[in-house]
């Protein structure tokens, strides 16, 4: 295989990276959508490609190889803890696409198929949509396996959430303090929360960015909106007295049954959900 056909691998496998991640954010594909798009991707590469096609199966391996890269490196996250759920999903791809590489797309003079042929894929797509259709109304209340969905992520991996929970503890222990007990894990968790969806290389891009365009913006590990460049533990140091202030409003209230739970609320009205389970996690973790 000659240099310039592994480079041209190398930028289908970033292409598809990249297709990935975009389709992700926005639409939150299925496992078994993530194999498919996988395949079909690869047919259409082959199609319009001036390379040679042999071991174009080789471009599922190098995305994968990125992913694990950006998750271990970008992210700063430990792939094989958070996403070994999904390397029997890289595997299945990996084979059937290799198989499609050997079985059709070596065996074939050209990919794309001629007109009589279209017509029978354009029906075959039609009764694919109508019935993904009724999957989706006969089942819209039951939840999907999503490929990579990073909220389910962080409400699933008990493991990942204490362990970063007694690495702050460490790292912050002196710094994270309040009056009010019960604001310091609601601390722990906003910042795990936080740093998870925005690890550290990612904070220095942010930083960088600001230099370049002081603008107000998400700083720190808190993530907490700020019109200067602030550490994380000044950031820490906002988030605490936000909280406090959140404290002070609610306990005035009566008939408050859990206040904790109020103060995440207030604090994130749209995205609780995951807060108040590591939150409750952590709590858990303190009582054994």
């Amino acid at each position: 295989m000659s240099i310039t056909t592994i480079l041209i691998y190398l930028l289908y496998g970033i292409v598809l990276f990249i297709l990935f991640e975009v389709i992700n954010n926005k639409y939150k594909i299925s496992k078994i959508d993530y194999i498919v798009l996988s395949l079909i991707y690869l047919i259409i590469i082959s199609g319009i490609s001036s390379t040679r096609t042999t071991n174009i199966f080789l471009v599922i391996i190098i995305e994968f190889l990125l992913r694990i890269f950006y998750v271990n490196n970008i992210e700063e996250h430990s792939f094989i803890k958070i996403h070994k759920d999904i390397l029997i999903t890289y595997l299945i791809t990996i084979i059937s696409a290799y198989f499609l590489n050997m079985y059709y797309i070596n065996k074939v003079d050209n990919i794309f198929p001629d007109p009589n042929e279209l017509k029978i894929i354009i029906w075959l797509c039609i009764i694919i949509f109508i019935y993904k259709e009724l999957k989706n109304n006969i089942n819209k209340n039951i939840n999907i396996d999503k490929f990579i969905n990073k909220e389910n992520i962080l409400k699933y991996k008990e493991e990942y959430i204490i362990t970063e929970y007694a690495k702050y503890k460490n790292e912050y222990y002196n710094l994270i303090n309040s009056k009010h007990k019960e604001l310091i894990p609601i601390i722990y968790s906003i910042i795990i929360y936080e740093n998870y969806h925005r690890s550290k290389t990612k904070r220095k891009i942010d930083n960088l960015l600001f230099k370049i365009n002081p603008k107000e913006r998400k700083l720190g590990i808190a993530q907490v909106i700020s019109n200067k460049l602030i550490t994380d533990e000044e950031s820490i140091n906002i988030l605490t007295n936000k909280l406090e202030l959140i404290y002070n409003k609610i306990s005035k209230k009566k008939n408050i049954d859990n206040i904790s739970t109020e103060i995440i609320k207030n604090y994130y009205p749209n995205n609780y959900d995951n807060i108040i389970n590591i939150y409750n996690k952590i709590i858990e973790f303190n009582k054994k």
